[in-house]
Formats: C-alpha cells, sequence, structure tokens
C-alpha cells in the first residue's frame, strides 16, 4: 500500500495545511495529533533523550504519510515532529480520523498495510546498520540527500546537525565524520562548508551504497 492509494482513500477527508520552518506538530506523549501526508517539504521524527541530546529516527519528505500510529492503538505518540523547512500538507485530525473509522471500520485497512510496510523497511534497516562497513551507510545517505535536494545541482546539504545525522543512519559522529573524509579522498564528493558538500561522481556513489528508504 502507497501513501498515493491512501491519498485518494481519504481524499474526501483530508485538509491542506501549511506549517512553517521550526513547527513542532506533536511532542513525545501527546494523545491527539493529526494523520500528516507530506506534498511538499521535510519533517524531522525524534525524540529527547535524558541527557537533554535530540535523537532523530527518521527524515521524511514529500510523499510520505505518518502521525496516525496513537489513532490506530490509542496511546500516546512515542516520539515528536518537527518541519524542517515550510511544508505543505494534508491531513486529517486525531477526532476526524476516529469518526471515519466508526462509521467506516474497513478504511482502517489500508492505513495498517502502510504501517506494516515500514515495519519490513525497519528489519532491513536493521540489518543494514549491523554493517561493519559504515562506508556503504554513508553513501547511502548522501545519496538519499541528493534524491531529495531542491536544485538541479549536486549541491546537498544535511537537514540536521552532524551529530543527529549520524545517529540517524546508525553511526557514531567520529565514524561519520571518518567516512565524509574517505569520500572527499576518493573524489566523490567535496566540502563545501560545514554541513553542505557537492556529489562529484553519483555514479561511484551508487556503487559503493545500499539501498535505503528511511532518510
Amino acid at each position: 500500500m502507497q501513501s498515493d492509494e491512501i491519498k485518494e482513500i481519504f481524499s474526501p477527508y483530508f485538509k491542506e495545511v501549511q506549517f512553517p520552518r521550526g513547527k513542532v506538530l506533536w511532542n513525545e506523549g501527546d494523545t491527539s495529533g493529526m494523520m500528516v501526508l507530506i506534498i511538499r517539504g521535510s519533517v524531522k521524527i525524534y525524540r529527547i533523550m535524558p541527557d537533554g541530546n535530540s535523537v532523530t529516527f527518521f527524515i521524511l519528505h514529500s510523499g510520505d504519510l505518518f502521525g496516525f500510529l496513537p489513532m490506530v492503538d490509542g496511546g500516546p505518540y512515542p516520539v515528536s515532529a518537527e518541519t524542517l523547512e515550510e511544508v505543505s500538507a494534508l491531513a486529517i485530525t486525531h477526532n476526524q480520523f476516529r469518526d471515519i473509522l466508526n462509521k467506516n471500520p474497513s478504511m482502517a485497512f489500508p492505513v495498517m498495510q502502510y504501517l506494516s510496510s515500514h515495519l519490513r523497511n525497519a528489519f532491513d534497516i536493521i540489518a543494514q546498520r549491523s554493517s561493519k562497513d559504515a562506508l556503504p551507510l554513508v553513501a547511502s545517505a548522501f545519496l538519499k540527500l541528493l534524491e531529495n535536494r531542491t536544485s538541479s545541482e549536486n549541491n546537498v546539504t544535511l537537514p540536521v546537525s552532524s551529530r543527529e545525522y549520524a545517529l540517524l543512519i546508525g553511526l557514531t559522529p567520529e565514524s561519520f565524520s571518518r567516512k565524509i573524509t574517505e569520500l572527499v579522498k576518493l573524489g566523490i564528493i567535496i566540502r563545501m562548508d560545514i554541513n553542505s558538500f557537492k556529489i562529484t561522481d553519483a555514479e561511484k556513489l551508487k556503487e559503493i551504497s545500499y539501498p535505503m528508504n528511511f532518510l
């Protein structure tokens, strides 16, 4: 089940919404929220750890659907969500979603299918992150950044801090930094700024990367 199918099924109920950059859509522990389908922009899914540091689990982009878990299991949100840039989206509130399912319980099925596909993908992510070689992970992450860039140039920018991004792909900040240096030495990327890079050899990047769908 793809998000465009859910978009079609729920089209009579979705409402167009706009969120500014830095908007917290909900916090971990909240019990009300919304199901969101991103049309344009990106959102980070994260948690604030006991030491006060933020750990990003996912970065979602156009076509991604999220925010529906509490509507399915009745529990609170296990993570927080914040826009990384201006976001255009379609949304259904928690109460609206419940009303829809009360009238037509079968409409929960496509959402459960979508959730199941992400759970299966999570197992692949675990396998990828268990690899002893971190270079394919970093190469894959840069390929994903390249796919989601907003310009035609091969310049990419980390959407969060390098520390958060390293943890997002399952690496320590130190290992992430070393592998970036390795890619620079290989002539595959050029460091433009602290978190900005230019991809000079996308084909080589593909050769050494894993297929990844979680950034």
